[in-house]
């Protein structure tokens, strides 16, 4: 689901409609097949599908998912009721987020949102430029190359940087908290009134 919108196989999502198309837009669109979903120059504002009794998220899979971004990409969650859990994007399974483009997403919420969820899976970046105020919240979580640069990295288990940059500034939680981290490579910059780093295993 892509703004409250189911999408199948090989449809198209311009910016701003409620239904799919087969027909290719010329700009700002979602495309949908075999579990990948583009977004190029893609913009969503509102609380997208409801994908548990009061949760919502703009962009919503129950199966694992490969986003890939092209230009830029905008998601805004707004939610103005406080009884409620929510996400930009959230998916049950691995998701992984790869391209050139970029993706810029913020969450204003009376409840609780997310940047990003993912459950019981793996999140991946390769490439992609991802910038939030909120947070990312993982089982797993592992970065290969890219810019990353948000408010929190929240990992059950592990979290790995193999390349890339990743920035994370918070003035009110704390910015990285995992089971173990891992640095293999790239760079990680992390300021926080609070614990920059709260690392609970290997470091």
């Amino acid at each position: 689901h892509v703004g409250g919108v189911g999408m199948f196989g090989g449809d198209y999502l311009a910016e701003g409609a409620d239904s799919t198309t087969k027909i290719k837009p010329a700009d700002n669109y979602a495309y949908y097949n075999d579990g990948v979903l583009t977004l190029h120059n893609y913009d969503y504002a509102g609380k997208g599908y409801e994908f548990s009794i009061g949760d919502y998220a703009t962009i919503f899979s129950r199966n694992k998912l490969t986003i890939v971004l092209e230009g830029k990409n905008t998601l805004n969650y707004n939610n103005s009721s406080s009884d409620t859990e929510g996400a930009c994007i959230a998916v049950y399974g691995d998701l992984a987020i790869k391209g050139n483009g970029s993706l810029e997403s913020s969450v204003n919420s009376d409840g609780y949102a997310y940047a990003i969820t993912v459950i019981d899976g793996t999140l991946t970046v390769v490439d992609a430029t991802i910038v939030t105020e909120s947070e990312i919240w993982s089982t797993d979580i592992i970065i290969n190359s890219g810019k990353i640069n948000v408010a929190k990295l929240y990992a059950y288990e592990d979290i790995i940087v193999n390349g890339g940059t990743v920035v994370l500034r918070n003035d009110t939680d704390n910015c990285l908290v995992a089971d173990n981290l891992t640095i293999n490579g790239g760079s990680l910059d992390s300021i926080s009134k609070y614990y920059p780093l709260r690392v609970y295993g290997d470091f």
